[in-house]
Formats: structure tokens, sequence, C-alpha cells
């Protein structure tokens, strides 16, 4: 299966002569990345500046620190952000999400059956930015997402080591692409893996961010805002029980969040446990509540480069955005203070296998370190599941309405690769000219952009990586030719 490489990575790996064929911009931050990214805006180091060693350890991680866990692990101050919903409750949210894709203009408007929990989740989540939502995944669905991570694990591995995953997948959405196409022939491989897509598209993951948390059962019929929600970016990750690096405090960049930051209500990214993880030990995600509205978070995404930063026409050449995508994760060592604080109001989970964590576009979070508690808990799951190493399995999705804007100006996302009149267009209408670069998920997936699938993963995402890779050569070349 065809699979896209965010840029930094791709820098990364042409500078060690590798080309991976899996990464993550989360495990590649270095620290001192601006030496490498003033290559592309300021100074121009050489290439004898950059031996193998040094690029080697560059990209094993982003933050790495104490893994002993400041972070609050006290689950009373989290259970009024957790909705357990019952079968009934998911069915219910199923149908209405059924009723809306149906929906005549002129008809009554749909009703979900449980409007009081559909006004309180709302209200939490509006409130906190972000809550967990329990019950969502059907067993059957959950066992074959666990099946297919796995799959992936002994499949896809790291061309380099990471300290912070051990394993990534981008674009796992569009796995099994002639899956569900009628007389269309599908591998056993396939079906696996296109059980990815069944959970990001399919299943009331989708239907509970759009219906409930972004209510966009209100917009049918609206000409000014689209009802469509579609997935934005994908990934699969799978944290090693002996990985101690971690992505610091941030909220996404523009390679994950290749949209404008500036449609309203923003988008909404779901994290969905494929293992239980219980927050004593580490290896998840932590957020800060209501830090999508605190009053130090302007300041908070000036200092690590955020898109919202960015000029509004964005910027003129790769070279510039690659600078900004460096500091991604690099809050504790950009502003101390504000990493000080945010660690003070960071929470975690007690993660169970199926939980979905919903978080505002502007939530900050992180990845987490393993604890030496966890390590000595992960191991004995070692043993007890006869296994050479244990991983914690998770599975992102980004989620954005359909008529928000693409980035303007440079970007790495394929579809504005693949056609640069896509940038600055609604996401609506670059699928509609380009093809389901961001299949559609509620109020239904579109059966015609499923057809096209085959051809967007056999045709369309290699042309654009063509363009990703004469790309890399142009920005490879302002290093000059290497010294002695």
């Amino acid at each position: 299966m065809f699979n896209f490489l965010p840029l930094t990575a791709v820098v990364w790996a042409v500078l060690i002569g590798s080309f991976p064929a899996s990464v993550h911009p989360f495990v590649h931050r270095p620290n001192d990345a601006k030496e490498l990214s003033t290559a592309f805006g300021g100074a121009r180091p050489t290439r004898s500046q950059f031996s193998l060693s040094k690029v080697r350890a560059i990209a094993r991680g982003g933050s790495t620190g104490s893994s002993t866990l400041a972070l609050s692990v006290d689950q009373s101050d989290v259970q009024h952000l957790i909705f357990e919903l019952s079968k009934e409750e998911v069915r219910a949210l199923q149908t209405y999400s059924e009723e809306c894709a149906s929906w005549k203009e002129g008809a009554a408007q749909p009703e979900f059956a449980y409007p009081d929990l559909a006004k309180k989740i709302k209200e939490v989540y509006d409130e906190n930015g972000v809550v967990l939502v329990r019950g969502l995944m059907d067993e059957i669905l959950l066992e074959n997402l666990i099946e297919a991570g796995l799959h992936v694990l002994q499949k896809e591995k790291m061309a380099f080591d990471t300290d912070a995953f051990n394993s990534v997948k981008f674009g796992p959405v569009f796995g099994g692409p002639t899956v569900g196409i009628s007389g269309a022939t599908s591998t056993n491989e396939d079906i696996l893996l296109s059980s990815f897509r069944s959970a990001a598209l399919k299943s009331p993951v989708s239907s509970c961010i759009g219906a409930l948390l972004l209510d966009l059962g209100s917009h049918l019929g609206s000409t000014d805002e689209s009802s469509n929600l579609r997935l934005l970016n994908d990934v699969f990750l799978a944290k090693g029980g002996n990985d101690e690096s971690y992505c610091g405090w941030h909220i996404d960049d523009a390679v994950f969040w290749p949209c404008s930051p500036r449609h309203s209500p923003p988008g909404v990214n779901a994290w969905i446990a494929m293992d239980d993880i219980p927050a004593k030990y580490g290896g998840a995600m932590a957020v800060i509540p209501k830090s999508h509205k605190a009053e130090w978070s302007g300041e908070a995404q000036h200092a690590i480069g955020h898109t919202i930063t960015h000029p509004p026409e964005g910027f003129a050449n790769p070279g510039e955005l690659f600078q900004t995508l460096s500091k991604t994760c690099e809050i504790a060592t950009i502003s101390p203070k504000l990493n000080d604080r945010m660690e003070q109001e960071g929470i975690l989970f007690d993660f169970q296998k199926g939980d979905v964590l919903m978080m505002n576009r502007f939530t900050w979070h992180r990845s987490v370190q393993v604890t030496p508690e966890g390590k000595k808990y992960f191991a004995n799951k070692e043993d007890d599941n006869d296994s050479s190493e244990i991983v914690l399995k998770r599975y992102t999705i980004r989620y954005e309405i359909g008529s928000t804007p693409l980035i303007r100006g440079a970007a790495m996302h394929p579809s504005i690769l693949y056609d640069a009149s896509n940038s600055g267009k609604k996401i609506d209408d670059a699928v509609a000219s380009s093809g389901p670069f961001f299949p559609k998920c509620w109020p239904a997936v579109s059966e015609d952009e499923m057809l096209q699938l085959p051809e967007m993963v056999d045709v369309k995402l290699p042309k654009a990586q063509e363009k990703r890779e004469a790309m890399m050569a142009e920005l490879m070349a302002k290093l000059g030719p290497p010294t002695k």
C-alpha cells in the first residue's frame, strides 16, 4: 500500500541515505532542528556538517527527560469528561446519522432520540475541549482493528530507529482500497487493512463527532456551511513499552492539520486506544482541559510556530514551512515557563481498549513516556502474552468540516502536491475536483468516493509522491555538495 511521508522525516532519510516506508513527524523533532532548517531559509550549511551519527541522533525522537510523571493521574479529576454510551444510545446515534443522510429539503429536521445526552456531551466538550467516549467501538470491529494494527507492526518496520514510537503508519484509511467494490478482487490482507477505514469512516466515532460535538445536523440545507464531516488525516501508532522519548506539548502543525486554523467550529482529533493503558504507567496521551481557550495558548502557539501564526497567504516555499515544523514538539526547550504550567494542568486517563478520546483541534496535548513502574508492568504483560515485545497501539484520526479551506502556499499534503490549485480550496471542493483525498464520513460515506479509492492509491497518491520527491531534491540541493 502507498504510504505518504511527512516532510521532516524525508529530509533526514535523504541525509542518512534511506527512504523510510512508514514515518511520523512526532518522532522526528530535533531539539537542534534550527541548524538544519536554516539550510532552507537562512545560512547554508554544507552536507559535511551533518554526519551520519548526528542525523541518526536527531531522528531518534522529540523531547526526552525524566520518565517520572508530574501529570495528574487521579481519575476523580477526569470523571466529568467521560461518557459511557449504552448500545441503545449508540444505535440511536447511527439511526440519527442515517436520517440526516437521507434528509430532503423541506422535510422535518431529524432529531436524536437522546437530546439531553447530546446537550451534555456537547456542553462538556465545548467547555473543556476534550471528552472521552466509551462504547462507540463494537467488539468485532475493535478486534479487527487490533488485528490490523498487529499486522502493520509485523510488516511495516521503521527504516531507522526511534525512541518515541515502535511503529508508525500514515494514511491507513486507504488500505485495501478494493474492499467493498462489486466485482473487484480483494485479498485477505486487503480485508484486514480495510478495518482502519471501517473504524474511521463507518463507525459511530464519526457519527459522535459529526452529530453531537459539531452538531452538523443543524447545517442540513445550508448554503453557507457544509454538513459533511471529512477525514483530514489518520495515522496508526504503536509505542514500545521501553520507549522514553515523546513529543512535547503541542497542537497539530500543518503536516497533520493542513487546513485553515480560522474556520469555526474547529475540527476534532479522535484518539482510539487499542490497548488498556493505565494512567500511572504512562505510554498514552495527556491533555490539558480548557487549553483550547486558555489565555496562555496564543503565546504558546507563537512559541512553536503553529499554523495560526503563519501568514494568511501561506509560505512562499517549503523551506519556510519546514522551519516552523521543526518547533512543534519543542515547547519545553523554547519556553520552559509555559511548559511547567502545562505540566501542572495536564491530565491522564486510564484508557480502556476501545476508548475514544476526542479533542478540539486547539486542545494542547502530548504523548507520554512510560514510567519505571510501567516498564515493569508492561514487562509482566509481555510474559503473560508470551510476546518478545509489548507495544501500546493507538489509531488517531483528524476530522474536519467540508467547508473548511485548505492552507495556502507551500504545503506537503498530497492533495495539494497532486494539484496545486487545491491550495486554499474548501475541502469539499478539493474532493470534487481531485478525488477523495479527504473521504466523507458523515452523515454517510460517499459510495462514489469509495469507488475512486483504487485510482487514488494506484495513480494519484504516487503522482503526488513524485512531486514531493522532486521538491525534496530541490531543497537538498541548497545544502550544496559534500565537503571534506
